[in-house]
Order: C-alpha cells, then structure tokens, then sequence
C-alpha cells in the first residue's frame, strides 16, 4: 500500500519527535498512529501543578492546559511530575520529550529550545520575622539560604556570591523544615510559597522580603528539536483566551471587586 503524501509527512514528523508508531497491518486502508508525548514538570508547584492530597494525581492550571491542548492536536500527553531536580536530570537523559515549569537561563540555553514564555513568576525571599535588615541579595551574604534543587534561583545566588545554600527536594519539604525551626531564611516562587505558608499556618512566622528577580515560565524540549517545540507551540496558541480565563479562575478564584 502506497501512503498518501500527508499521511507520509505525519509519520515523518512522528519519526522525528520520537513518538512511537504502530506497523501496516496487512490489507489494512491506513496506518493508526499511536501518538503520545512525554512530558515532565514539577509537582510541588501550587496553583499550576500540584498533587491532590486523596488520590495523589496531579491537578493545576498546567494539568488542564495540557489536557485541552490534546484537544486541540489530537496527540496524548502523558504528564509526569517529580522534584524538580530529578525531572530535569531525567529529561536530559532523555527519558522524556518535553519538560515544562522550566526558567530560561543562560546556562540551560545550551540544553533547551525554550517555547515562548506563559507566566510571570516573582522569586522573592522570606526570613523568620526576628530578622531585619535583609533588603536584597546582597544582605543575604552570611546567611544559610535554603531553595529548591535544581531551581534557577540556586544559580542567582552563586552569581551574586551567595554561597552557604541548603537545597531541598520540593518547596514543601524546604517550608516543613522553616516550620521546624531548622530554615530561617529561603527563597520560594511566589505563588507556591502563598499557598504553601497559608496552607501549613506560616503566615505569622516570616516575612516577605523583596524580590530576587522575576523568572518566566516556558516549556520546553531538547536542544534542536524544533519540530515539536513547534507542535507543543500550535496546540497552546489554539486554546482561546476565554478557556485560559475559565482555567485561571477555577484555580486563582476571581477577584472579589470587579
């Protein structure tokens, strides 16, 4: 059986994105193309992903954007999430196709083709409310800083000569080790660091400094694979600003004035 021509160029593209293909059966009219993409993230990262404490699956605002961009390309993503550390180390061993809650960074610009950026995400640091005194990185110098491992913000402070770092897995088990008594002073994106403080009764302890810097979130795939970097791009930019709208409030809740 001879392919049509864009029954050929599909497969062709499938090919080059590493998705898998099931064979010609014999006498079969078409080839049923399997499409699934890999996708890893964060899981730790209230209110765009994170887990349902019942079930342990994942919910967010990424979780349903995801699931209507399979609406929109007909191809499934199968979402994994995972400290962030290790999602990225497994990504680059190729273990997935497309890693997303990603920073662009000078340094992973070597190892990413980055999608156009989808938020706006403020780093600042929090400190135990006995402390004063700390109005920017530099004020930091002497301090234990506890982050995230494999957070971009680990990078920032190395470059601003911040040294004694103490990472931690996920933001939540950074926060449980500040309720403990054992972090004083931490960076937490912001947005993850209000739901988690307010969730575990931290809101009374610390103090919310300025911000570090501000960071974008982008997906991403691996270094010249711009032909699925275009395919991830196509199926978000078909979602309509109203879905996004209806997504947000779900999660974000709407204002209380209009």
């Amino acid at each position: 059986m001879r392919l049509t021509t864009p029954l050929a160029l599909l497969l062709a593209l499938c090919l080059l994105a590493g998705w898998p293909s099931t064979p010609l059966a014999a006498g079969a009219e078409e080839v049923n193309l399997h499409q699934t993409l890999r996708v890893v993230m964060d899981d730790n990262y209230p209110p765009y992903v994170f887990r349902d404490p019942k079930t342990g699956g994942l919910q967010g605002i990424l979780i349903d954007q995801w699931r209507l961009w399979e609406a929109q390309t007909g191809v499934r993503a199968h979402l994994t999430g995972m400290d962030w550390g290790k999602a990225q180390r497994r990504m680059l061993a190729g273990e997935f196709q497309v890693i997303d809650t990603i920073f662009r960074t000078p340094s992973r610009e070597a190892l990413y083709d980055f999608s156009r950026p989808y938020a706006r995400i403020e780093v600042p640091v929090f400190f135990s409310a006995g402390i004063s005194g700390i109005r920017g990185v530099a004020d930091l110098s002497g301090f234990v800083v506890a982050a995230k491992a494999g957070d971009s913000v680990v990078e920032f402070l190395r470059q601003h000569g911040i040294s004694r770092i103490e990472t931690y897995p996920s933001y939540e088990r950074l926060l449980a080790a500040a309720r403990d008594g054992k972090v004083k002073v931490f960076t937490v994106d912001k947005p993850p660091a209000l739901y988690l403080l307010n969730r575990m009764g931290l809101l009374d302890r610390f103090r919310e400094g300025p911000d570090l810097y501000q960071g974008e979130f982008h997906r991403a795939v691996r270094k010249g694979d711009t032909a699925l970097l275009g395919l991830v791009e196509d199926g978000f930019a078909k979602i309509s600003k109203q879905e996004y709208q209806a997504i947000d409030r779900r999660w974000l809740g709407s204002p209380l004035i209009a």
